[in-house]
């Protein structure tokens, strides 16, 4: 059994392992952390769950998802002109490319237990914003977040994913993809 679960089970800070405070905010994270005890409880040592940070790719087919990644509002706001001044502000992000290399490293290798799956650094919104916008020719306005939507900061520290499988996972690869994504999203401009 795989779990998909998120970062946000964990209190917001930087370098959080797997056994770091965990303190759901929101009933999306408190329902993924339920979830979690009551497969451990019943699979005991069988099941694996990744516990994953946000996931950058491009999924326009499907506009009404419960849960948004950040992708998915970049480009809902670029196409209305807007991007967001997220001063300094970062998260930890993974491609969707890498993320899909490790979930099959890791069911290939029969591995079981919890795990981050994460770039394990610290991205500045602005930058990774700067890389998704890359080839974009039309103007945008940049438009300040009041202190009530800015956004928690974190990483997730990765060594006990990177010590089980090898993959590389390096932020130069995680900007090409994001300039490659941005080529994508802004093809027909």
């Amino acid at each position: 059994m795989i779990m998909l679960s998120s970062r946000k089970v964990y209190k917001s800070g930087i370098n959080l392992k797997e056994t770091s405070i965990l303190k759901p905010e929101d009933n999306y994270s408190k329902n993924k952390l339920r979830t979690e005890k009551i497969l451990l409880k019943i699979l005991k040592e069988k099941i694996l769950i990744l516990r994953i940070s946000n996931v950058v790719g491009l999924n326009i087919k499907n506009h009404n998802k419960l849960h948004k990644i950040f992708t998915d509002i970049f480009y809902e706001n670029i196409k209305k002109g807007l991007i967001f001044d997220n001063k300094n502000s970062y998260k930890d992000f993974i491609s969707v490319k890498i993320f899909c290399e490790i979930v099959e490293k890791l069911v290939i290798s029969n591995t079981y237990g919890v795990y981050n799956i994460s770039l394990g650094k610290k991205i500045f919104l602005r930058k990774i914003v700067n890389w998704l916008n890359f080839h974009n020719k039309n103007s945008v306005r940049l438009v300040s977040l009041n202190k009530d939507y800015q956004s928690d900061n974190f990483t997730l520290n990765n060594d006990k994913l990177m010590n089980k499988i090898k993959v590389k996972n390096t932020i130069q690869d995680l900007k090409q993809y994001c300039i490659k994504l941005s080529k994508e999203m802004f093809k027909n401009d």
